[in-house]
């Protein structure tokens, strides 16, 4: 890949090119069906002046790279870059950021997700420690204080007891502020009646509900009922190559080496 190409390490999107062995990426795992963070044994420029095929993906992305590199497709099998063609899938990623906690989720494309620290934390260190049969009471902690840097050997567990007390809080103040929480839970749990957006029945629910079910939920957020209202929808992309084309110039190729899946997530 050319070296502005991105990389999705664990601390970010960073530049092929200054990607060391010392970062950890996201790659697919074939062995276990889905995405899982990984470690990068090398890294460095395979090529000079080398000629270049410009992939365009479905969201207008542009993909720099030789034409022998290979690619997953979404079925799990790998294609190399002159040999795609337009309407190939190639094995997405989903992120979401949560404006909330400040912590990411990552979509594993097996059905699932996890918030990006916890399941880094797991792979590399072993089972999260529990109190009783759930995670309640642990955290798992950022070292330097950046959310953004996932690497593991910035992350442990602490109790929350530990972890308030890393931060200058007191375990009064959670507990103060817990006691508030189950006051506002217990007083929203009290059930009036409501008329369900989608089918326009009577039921009863919590304050804040707005449909009967779930399916009425589904049914209203679906794209032909927000069209016919006039809300807008957000295109989602699903990673499709849309062109390929040869560049007339040439340009410096980087690699890295993940032995673990054999691939890696590109922006």
């Amino acid at each position: 890949f050319t070296g502005d190409m991105k990389v999705r390490t664990l601390q970010g999107w960073k530049e092929i090119k200054n990607v060391t062995d010392k970062d950890y990426v996201w790659g697919y795992s074939i062995k276990e069906h889905r995405l899982i963070p990984t470690k990068v044994t090398n890294s460095k420029k395979t090529g000079s002046n080398v000629k270049l095929l410009e992939i365009t993906l479905d969201n207008n992305t542009k993909i720099k790279c030789t034409p022998d590199h290979r690619f997953m497709l979404r079925d799990e099998t790998y294609i190399e870059a002159k040999n795609l063609k337009s309407g190939d899938s190639l094995m997405p990623f989903y992120e979401k950021f949560s404006k909330y906690s400040g912590y990411k989720q990552i979509f594993l494309n097996d059905g699932s997700s996890c918030i990006e620290h916890r399941m880094v934390y797991s792979k590399f260190n072993g089972l999260l420690k529990t109190c009783g049969i759930t995670h309640e009471g642990f955290v798992i902690h950022h070292k330097d204080n950046n959310k953004e840097n996932n690497n593991p050997e910035n992350l442990e567990q602490l109790s929350l007891a530990e972890h308030c007390k890393l931060h200058g809080q007191e375990p009064k103040r959670i507990m103060k502020r817990n006691i508030l929480w189950e006051k506002v839970v217990s007083k929203s749990k009290i059930k009036t009646k409501h008329i369900c957006l989608e089918c326009g029945k009577e039921f009863e629910a919590i304050e804040c509900a707005k449909f009967c079910s779930h399916n009425c939920k589904c049914r209203f957020n679906s794209r032909a009922m927000r069209r016919k209202l006039g809300i807008p929808t957000r295109q989602k992309y699903n990673h499709k190559v849309k062109s390929i084309k040869y560049l007339d110039k040439t340009e410096d190729v980087y690699d890295i080496e993940v032995p673990e899946t054999h691939n890696f997530v590109l922006e």
